[in-house]
């Protein structure tokens, strides 16, 4: 059984009225658990709509959405439920601290569980853990802290409930280099260390070629593309087609390709570093 099955979803905003839109129609996806599945689509295709239906906050205009094969709209307890379990990041997720201290902000999730004291700062330390929060900044307020330091304890708010599903959009959103590298290594080790199931959307083809498991490619609200990463990217006339690129390594490896230079079809740096190494173990020209 699927963690995350939706069928037919389909969102209407201000249905009826002068400014309808449609945002999701007939989407049909099933995510088992433990997989990183990456939401890909330009601007307006879909994918952050998409995700706020995963936990609740949005609900289908029609179609529906099962989490561990029961409906979302079963109950208002179950929404309520269902958001511990689906912990859902949003982009620049810092503007949403509130609490006095990290500390306080990064237990506001398992509170609300009702966890005893000490299981919330098990928690509280864990999730710190995971996302590189040291503890000597517990008592600060988010206020004090660097752009990169409220990224993580944001994260780390969603983490210390331990969902299930975690599922982030755009979480390296105006950071620079480096920050957006130590977070999706965050990312990536919590879901190893936990075997959750993440779903990340991203406008970097770079960064989510590198590690998520399957892409999920929307376009006007529906599905169009689903498949491993070197499948989708394989494909990059029809990604071009609705306004999306492909990684840099591609085109370098398309390009190499045209020279005759026998490299297969590479998404990472790492793929394609690896296929010149071989090449030249076989004293291929390259």
């Amino acid at each position: 059984m699927p963690t995350i099955k939706t069928e037919a979803l389909t969102h209407v905003y201000s249905p009826g009225g002068p400014f309808e839109s449609t945002a999701l129609e007939n989407v049909n996806i099933e995510i088992a658990q433990g997989e990183f599945v990456g939401l890909i689509g330009h601007t307006g295709s879909g994918k952050s709509t998409f995700v706020q239906h995963l936990n609740g906050l949005l609900l289908p205009t029609g179609g529906r959405v099962l989490l561990d094969g029961t409906d979302l709209n079963l109950s208002k307890k179950f929404r309520h439920e269902a958001r511990f379990k689906v912990g859902l990041v949003f982009q620049y997720p810092e503007y949403q601290l509130f609490e006095e201290t990290v500390y306080k902000d990064i237990s506001f999730g398992p509170r609300n569980m009702k966890l005893s004291k000490q299981e919330i700062d098990v928690r509280v330390r864990e999730a710190a853990g995971f996302v590189g929060v040291p503890e000597e900044i517990f008592e600060k307020s988010p206020l004090e802290l660097s752009g990169g330091q409220k990224r993580r304890t944001a994260i780390a708010g969603v983490i210390a409930m331990r969902p299930e599903v975690l599922v982030l959009d755009e979480p390296t959103a105006g950071l620079d280099p480096e920050g957006c590298e130590s977070i999706l290594k965050n990312i990536s080790d919590y879901r190893k260390a936990t075997g959750a199931t993440v779903i990340l959307v991203s406008h970097s083809m770079e960064d989510i070629a590198r590690i998520a498991d399957r892409l999920i490619v929307f376009d006007g609200g529906s599905v169009c593309m689903d498949g491993r990463p070197e499948e989708i990217f394989s494909d990059a006339q029809r990604l071009r087609s609705i306004g999306l690129d492909v990684p840099i390594v591609t085109d370098i490896a398309a390009k190499l390709r045209e020279l005759r230079v026998p490299v297969p079809c590479c998404y990472t740096v790492a793929q394609l570093r690896d296929a010149l190494i071989s090449l030249k173990k076989e004293g291929a020209p390259c």
